[in-house]
């Protein structure tokens, strides 16, 4: 690939084949670019669906060209070792990345915009945090429906100096941790932010983008930032310094990002752990006690009947007490309807002058007829009326 691109002279367009990976050492060279009006394309459309990938080295690509543009169109890059992409042409000089994906690299930065001029190599430096003074304005990088997500860079994910960086439809998401965050924009350098979302970066300086005393931040339309974490500062969104070497709080303001929502399908937000406003009724286990496992069906039979042994139980109790109940007032009904005939029987005898033995013995042995009292038969008062008084 690199051959290619680099011995041609007439070629503008290049078409990687689909599915295939493009390897470099670790200590390998980027493949540089120093003519412009060129274009280069994962497929016959230029998508990531069609899985092309750069991997490894210490960079993918060097853009050096004067003047022109040079075109990156559904490109993978991943596992560079120091930056994946070196902007190092002069302000007549375009990148435009469309549809590109940044993924699991690590060194210094992904995106390095930085005008080298003839006598500087990055590369043979490797410290980005003493880099010369821009001896002229670098060149201009645009980002266009990409993601950079999932990387480790120690500086910066992206950084800008003294160049033109305009993010569009971008997702920026879980890289870090870096000392500046997502976005650096240090010197004479012009961001601008369309639709883009900053989640999840991880910063040591303030903000998840930092803009140095010089910067311009020239474009914020409908840019968006949410759980991103700033170890040193407050400020986790973009932030101003007012001063030289301004890395705290006291030195610099913070602005939030134009929009509350992220409006990328492809941006999925962290997981958050939210605490359940119901309290839980299973006993706290100590740390040392360890539940022991299902039984092999996956499921617990002892589970499964220890309810309907206890329904049964109750039942039973249930049960139990309503025979007791039933039992004592059937009783208690025999008695007294027993008690109840003995004394009418007795009343009845006394009324014939008989005594009460011979009242008892009636009452027992009363024949064929049913046994009632005598003042259901005749009538108390009728009876006493009838009883001819005795002489004397």
């Amino acid at each position: 690939l690199a051959s290619s691109i680099e011995g041609s002279t007439s070629l503008r367009a290049f078409k990687l084949c689909k599915n295939t990976v493009f390897g470099a050492e670790d200590t390998g060279n980027p493949i540089d670019i120093g003519r412009g009006n060129l274009t280069i394309s994962c497929g016959d459309f230029g998508s990531r669906d069609d899985n092309c990938l750069i991997s490894g080295g210490q960079a993918h690509f060097r853009v050096s060209a004067e003047s022109g543009e040079v075109r990156f169109e559904g490109l993978k890059f991943a596992a560079s070792t120091f930056t994946s992409i070196i902007a190092a042409g002069d302000a007549t000089s375009t990148a435009w990345f469309r549809d590109c994906e940044w993924t699991s690299n690590g060194g210094e930065t992904v995106l390095t915009i930085y005008n080298e001029g003839a006598d500087y190599d990055m590369l043979e430096e490797s410290d980005l945090s003493s880099l010369p003074t821009l001896e002229n304005p670098s060149m201009s990088v645009v980002l266009e429906s990409c993601e950079v997500t999932a990387n480790g860079p120690a500086h910066s994910t992206i950084l800008n100096v003294g160049g033109r960086l305009d993010i569009r439809e971008t997702l920026i998401q879980n890289n870090g941790p870096s000392l500046f965050g997502a976005v650096a924009a240090i010197g004479e350098a012009v961001v601008d932010f369309t639709d883009t979302c900053f989640a999840d970066n991880d910063s040591e300086h303030p903000g998840v983008v930092y803009l140095g005393k010089d910067a311009m931040l020239a474009t914020d339309k409908d840019s968006f930032g949410a759980q991103n974490s700033v170890s040193n500062s407050t400020c986790d969104a973009i932030f101003r310094a007012e001063d030289e070497d301004c890395f705290d709080d006291g030195c610099g303001s913070c602005k939030d990002f134009d929009s509350s929502a992220c409006g990328l399908q492809s941006y999925v937000a962290a997981p958050t752990i939210t605490p359940s406003l119901i309290p839980s009724i299973a006993p706290s286990l100590d740390a040392s006690h360890t539940p022991s496992p299902p039984p092999p069906n996956g499921t617990d039979d002892n589970k499964f009947f220890e309810p309907i042994f206890i329904v049964g139980l109750v039942l039973s109790v249930l049960l139990f007490c309503c025979a007791v109940v039933a039992f004592y007032y059937y009783r208690t009904k025999v008695v007294n309807d027993d008690q109840a005939g003995r004394i009418n029987a007795k009343r009845g005898g006394q009324s014939n002058g008989t005594n009460s033995s011979d009242a008892d013995e009636f009452d027992l042995e009363g024949g064929d007829e049913e046994t009632r009292p005598l003042e259901e038969i005749v009538g108390v008062e009728n009876f006493r009326d009838e009883v001819p008084p005795q002489e004397e």
